[in-house]
């Protein structure tokens, strides 16, 4: 028995030192995803970034902005390009608008001991509720003359109709968009 406990001690800390192997490649693509941003778009470097406090309103965005047809510089997903530009290294997040837990990867270790240490949550939810994504919403909150910002959100809220309310539930760091292309 206590040969199996080390086996399995062992399979834990290399188990560990991939995830923290793996966190090291993703800080370096990080940076290089940031330089090779940087060199497609030098008028427009660095994004703009901020803090949003808590209680402000934005909207969806109209149906005929379709943002959903928008992909990110290099057709990364909008919830990691949210993550690499402001900095932010964790999976696990809340969404800014219902404040539900969310992973930008569901499939992460992460994601499942949560899920496994909160058993009522996952009873009515779905895999695909705790996806995070990273939603558009204009700068000023109402219109897109300024641009838009990426926030991280759950598909629940970014699925809201167009001109729908939301309101901050906690402070946030924002990032401008830049480098999309629309398909």
């Amino acid at each position: 028995m206590h040969r199996e406990i080390n086996k399995n001690s062992d399979l834990e800390m290399k188990g560990l030192s991939e995830l923290v192997a793996e966190s090291e490649l993703k800080r370096m693509k990080a940076e290089d995803y940031k330089k090779e941003l940087l060199e497609a778009f030098p008028d427009d470097y660095p994004p703009e970034r901020g803090i949003l406090e808590e209680g402000t309103v934005f909207q969806n965005p109209p149906e005929e902005e379709h943002t959903g047809d928008r992909k990110a510089f290099k057709n990364m997903p909008w919830i990691d390009y949210w993550r690499k530009l402001v900095g932010y290294k964790s999976v696990h997040m809340r969404c800014v608008f219902c404040n539900r837990d969310i992973f930008s990867d569901i499939d992460s270790p992460q994601c499942h001991s949560w899920r496994v240490e909160h058993p009522d949550e996952r009873n009515y939810l779905t895999k695909d509720d705790y996806q995070a994504v990273g939603g558009h919403y204009h700068k000023n909150g109402h219109d897109n003359s300024d641009g838009y910002i990426i926030l991280p959100v759950c598909k629940t809220c970014n699925g809201k109709p167009e001109n729908y309310n939301l309101t901050l539930a906690n402070k946030v760091l924002y990032v401008e968009e830049i480098g999309a292309t629309v398909e």
